[in-house]
C-alpha cells in the first residue's frame, strides 16, 4: 500500500509562533530591565558625586564660619549638626567634633569638621581637622619649662642663656648645685640662682591634649619592630634620619616627621644624626637619648622630639664623629650646611636643636654628662641629677609649631582629610 502523506497540524505552527513571541518579549523586557538598571546606577553614581561635592561645600562653609567668629566654640555644640542648607538637587550640613566632647572648655584643642552632603538616597560625609594657630603657648617663652616643682640634685649645674621656669616651686639647695641663668616659679624659689629670681609668677600655659594631632596626621609611621633590638632596647643608632632618608621604612616624609608607637617597649636613641621630628608614643619609662646626637629639625619651627610618656637625657658633649662611628653622617639626602659627601672624616656637635616636649617626666640621671638642648624644652615633670644646658631659640615662640598655639585663627591641618561613616 502506498503510505498516505502526513499532514502537519496547524497547532504546531501556533506553538512555534507563540514561543518565538515569548522569547522576543523576554529579550525586550531584559533589555528594558538592563537599561533601567543602568539608569539607576548612573543616577546613583551622579548622586554620590554630587553628595561628595556638597560635603566639601559643607566643610568650606564651616571653616569660613569658624574663621569669622571668635565665639564659635560657645555658639556650637560637639557633634550637633548645623541647620541643613539646600543647594542644587541636594542639601548639606556640618558638625564639629572635639576629642573631649566639649568645644568650649579649651582653646588649645583641635577640632574635626565633618561635612555631610545628601542628594537623593546618597549620603557622603568627609572631614578635616582644624588646629589653633593663634597665640603661642606661654610655656614657649622660656628655655626650659616644667609643669610641676623642680628640685636639683647634688652637684647639678642647670645652665641657661635665658630663663628656666616652673608652674610649681624650684629648689637649688643640694650640695654645690645651682641654676646658672634666670629662674622663674609660680611657687617659691630657694637656693643658688646666678641670675634673676622671680617667685609667684603666673602659671604658664602647657600644651593641650591635642598637641600631637598634626604630627600623627602628617607623619610617616615606623613599626617598633623595625628598630633593631639591642640588649633589650629597640635602638636607633649609627644612622641618619631625614625627610628623604628613613632607615626603618620604605619611604621618607617631606616634613621629616616620623611616628613610632613604642607599645611600652624601651627605646634608645644614640650616636646618630637626625634632621626631622620624632614622635615617640608610649615608650617605657627607661627609654633614653644617649651618647652623641646631632639633631635638628627639617622645618625650622617644628619640634625635634615629642614624647607621650617619660624619657631620659643621657647625651654628652663629645662630638658625633664619623671616624669613631664608621658612619658617613652627611650623605646625599642629608647635607650638613649644604654639603654632602661620601667620606667618614667629619664631626658634629652633640646637641638637640628645636622644641622638645615630654608629656610625662624628663630625667637627667646622674652620669657626669652634660646634655644640651638649644630651643625650648617643655615637660610635665623634671628630675635633674646631672648637669644640663638649655639655651633658647625665640623662633619657636615667635612662630609656634602646630599644637603649640591656642585661640583663633583655626587652620586646616594638611593630611587630615578623610571619609567618614555616619551612624544610622
Amino acid at each position: 500500500m502506498t503510505a498516505m502523506p502526513r499532514t502537519r497540524r496547524p497547532g504546531y505552527l501556533y506553538v512555534a509562533v507563540l514561543m518565538t513571541s515569548l522569547l522576543i518579549s523576554a529579550m525586550g523586557l531584559t533589555a528594558l530591565s538592563v537599561a533601567a538598571l543602568r539608569l539607576r546606577c548612573s543616577t546613583a553614581s551622579t548622586d554620590w558625586t554630587a553628595a561628595a561635592a556638597l560635603a566639601q561645600s559643607a566643610i568650606e562653609d564651616a571653616v569660613l564660619k569658624v574663621s569669622l567668629d571668635n565665639a564659635w566654640r560657645t555658639k556650637n555644640t560637639h557633634n550637633v549638626p548645623s541647620t541643613a542648607v539646600s543647594l542644587a538637587a541636594g542639601a548639606y550640613s556640618w558638625k564639629l567634633l572635639d576629642d573631649d566632647g566639649n568645644l568650649a572648655d579649651d582653646d588649645r584643642d583641635s577640632v574635626r569638621v565633618v561635612g555631610i552632603g545628601r542628594v537623593g538616597e546618597a549620603v557622603v560625609a568627609e572631614s578635616v581637622r582644624l588646629i589653633p594657630t593663634g597665640n603661642p603657648l606661654s610655656c614657649l617663652e622660656t628655655a626650659l619649662h616644667c609643669n610641676n616643682s623642680v628640685s636639683l640634685g647634688l652637684l647639678v649645674q642647670l645652665t641657661t642663656d635665658q630663663t628656666v621656669s616652673t608652674n610649681g616651686s624650684l629648689a637649688a639647695t643640694a650640695l654645690l648645685c645651682k641654676v646658672t641663668g634666670n629662674a622663674e616659679a609660680s611657687g617659691a624659689i630657694s637656693g643658688t640662682v646666678t641670675g634673676t629670681k622671680t617667685s609667684g609668677a603666673p602659671t604658664r600655659l602647657m600644651p593641650g591634649s591635642s598637641a600631637l594631632d598634626y604630627y600623627l596626621d602628617n607623619g610617616a609611621w615606623i613599626e617598633i619592630g623595625a628598630l633593631p633590638l639591642v640588649i633589650g632596647a629597640r635602638t636607633i643608632q649609627k644612622v641618619v634620619i631625614s625627610p628623604t632618608l628613613n632607615p626603618y621604612g620604605s619611604g621618607g616624609n617631606p616634613e621629616g616627621i616620623y611616628v613610632i608607637d613604642c607599645g611600652g617597649a624601651q627605646v634608645k636613641i644614640k650616636d646618630c644624626r637626625i634632621i626631622g621630628t620624632l614622635v615617640l608614643l608610649n615608650p617605657a619609662a627607661n627609654s633614653c637619648l644617649e651618647g652623641s646626637i646631632h639633631w635638628d629639625t627639617a622645618v625650622g619651627n617644628y619640634p625635634a622630639l615629642l614624647v607621650t610618656g617619660d624619657i631620659e637625657l643621657r647625651t654628652g658633649t663629645a662630638e658625633l664623629s664619623e671616624t669613631l662611628q664608621g658612619v658617613n653622617y652627611n650623605p646625599v639626602g642629608a647635607p650638613y650646611e649644604g654639603v654632602a659627601d661620601t667620606d667618614k672624616s667629619d664631626a658634629y656637635t652633640s646637641e638637640i636643636s628645636g622644641l622638645v616636649y615630654v608629656s610625662g617626666r624628663l630625667s637627667a640621671p646622674s652620669d657626669l654628662l652634660e646634655s644640651r638642648i638649644r630651643g625650648v624644652t617643655v615637660c610635665n615633670a623634671l628630675t635633674m641629677d646631672s648637669s644640663s644646658r638649655f639655651n633658647y631659640r625665640p623662633l619657636l615662640h615667635d612662630y609656634p609649631a602646630p599644637g603649640f598655639a591656642h585661640g583663633n585663627p583655626m587652620q586646616v591641618s594638611p593630611g587630615s582629610r578623610r571619609r567618614e561613616s555616619l551612624s544610622p
